[in-house]
């Protein structure tokens, strides 16, 4: 990743739910690692919004972590609900007057219009993923030696 200057780098870290169907748990867990990995991602731009409303696109730099940590049965026979936490590296290019408050800002992704959570649509290389988000947090880091902004957590 080449982080030149006047562009910050951010960490988003989200944790999601993913429906799937599968006849086990374990079925279920294969199926959500195998339609989304760090090799099937085709994400390049995220928009989130600050806590004023304003949009911002960031651009993806890597997928930092990517793993599927838990499964639930749901009332519907065959249907599991799979949790994981996706880290991934962000950038935005900014000027020298916006780049401190942008790392003051709280970032997210804004809730669903049609859910109370927010929906992160993951591209992917078989399907879009839909996921809910379950919480989501920010920390900054520009790239040069300077420590990382503290976390910004966001609970849904």
């Amino acid at each position: 990743m080449n982080n030149t200057a006047g562009e910050e780098l951010m960490f988003w870290d989200v944790k999601v739910t993913y429906l799937v169907s599968a006849s086990s748990k374990e079925q279920a867990v294969a199926t959500a690692s195998l339609r989304i990995n760090e090799h099937t991602v085709q994400l390049d731009r995220v928009t989130l919004v600050d806590e004023k409303g304003g949009h911002t696109v960031f651009r993806l730099e890597r997928v930092e972590r990517l793993q599927w940590t838990k499964v639930e049965s749901t009332e519907y026979n065959g249907r599991y609900k799979v949790f994981g936490h996706i880290r991934l590296a962000l950038s935005v290019k900014t000027n020298a007057e916006s780049k401190d408050a942008m790392r003051c800002s709280t970032f997210k992704l804004p809730r669903s219009a049609v859910h109370d959570k927010p929906v992160f649509v993951i591209p992917a290389m078989s399907e879009h993923a839909f996921t809910q988000v379950i919480s989501q947090s920010t920390h900054w880091n520009t790239g040069v030696n300077e420590p990382a902004a503290a976390a910004r957590v966001v609970y849904l």
